[in-house]
């Protein structure tokens, strides 16, 4: 047995952004690495899209996630200690054959990428350990040289957006939210676009999330890792986005703390990876002038 191999996830129930239940997950290893995960869900849902499992009882209005929480701490727990962490595309299918419907209703399209994420982020650290309509107006910005001065940047872009209004006289609302393609094949194939959101609690896995990107990528679309209207203070998106090379990573606003959180580990990741890091800069926007084929 490795130091990788997954012993048993344990889950909570906890509360997102908007007060609203979600799963929070931690998986341990047989080398004592764990690590945690608690997913976000969002208000714009599609009809493609994966299905969170909801208790449906009086409890939060019947959005309590209990049920959900016991499939984590019950059959899912049964069926993945002795599978080793580092193969995330072994540990998703078996996710989806144990739960055995296409959009993942029966365990809950927030027990399965609690443990998903839960377990690459155990496996990472283990490796870490081993070898050390316009809905929206985004501003990108460009000229920055490395993640934490665009950070920078955008935050004062924000606090400049709200000034002007204010110093007119105009009440004014910040308010970020996110749409989405439900079906990014059939998107490509229609011409539609050229960039698409990749949230990768909508996919259900962390490894169909990857093969949206790769799709994205070969089709000449941009990929951007998206949050979610109901997120928490866990920041593995913005991991994710580095890990997966997006290039681009949408959180909403510089405010409040659910969105700082992801912003926030941008610079720990640029400090930690020194002269390795690569700041795309206008790079992360060579898709923009193109329309699919």
């Amino acid at each position: 047995m490795s130091n990788t191999t997954i012993t048993r996830p344990f889950a909570w129930e906890a509360l997102d952004s908007r007060g609203k239940p979600t799963v929070g997950c931690e998986v341990s290893l047989s080398g004592g690495g764990r690590s945690t995960a608690t997913v976000p869900s969002g208000a714009s849902t599609g009809r493609q899209e994966t299905h969170e499992l909801r208790d449906g009882d009086a409890r939060y209005g019947g959005n309590g996630v209990s049920r959900a929480v016991a499939h984590v701490t019950g059959e899912i727990a049964d069926a993945v200690p002795g599978l080793d962490a580092p193969d995330q595309q072994g540990l998703d299918s078996t996710l989806r054959t144990l739960d055995g419907t296409p959009g993942l209703g029966r365990l809950g399209a927030n027990a399965v990428p609690a443990v998903s994420v839960a377990t690459a982020r155990a496996a990472a650290d283990a490796h870490a350990g081993r070898s050390l309509g316009v809905q929206d107006f985004l501003a990108v910005p460009l000229g920055a040289a490395i993640p934490a001065e665009a950070i920078a940047w955008a935050s004062r872009i924000r606090a400049g957006t709200a000034d002007v209004p204010a110093d007119r006289g105009l009440p004014i609302a910040l308010v970020a939210d996110e749409g989405g393609l439900d079906r990014p094949g059939r998107g490509i194939a229609q011409g539609v676009a050229n960039a698409v959101l990749v949230k990768p609690n909508q996919t259900g896995t962390l490894d169909t999330a990857r093969t949206v990107v790769r799709h994205a990528r070969a089709a000449g679309y941009g990929p951007v890792l998206s949050t979610r209207s109901g997120e928490t203070e866990d920041h593995w998106r913005a991991d994710l986005a580095v890990r997966r090379r997006t290039g681009r990573m949408k959180v909403g606003s510089a405010t409040p703390s659910e969105r700082t959180a992801k912003g926030n580990r941008l610079p720990r990741i640029e400090a930690e990876l020194g002269s390795q890091v690569q700041y795309a800069g206008s790079e992360a926007l060579t898709f923009a002038g193109r329309r699919s084929p």
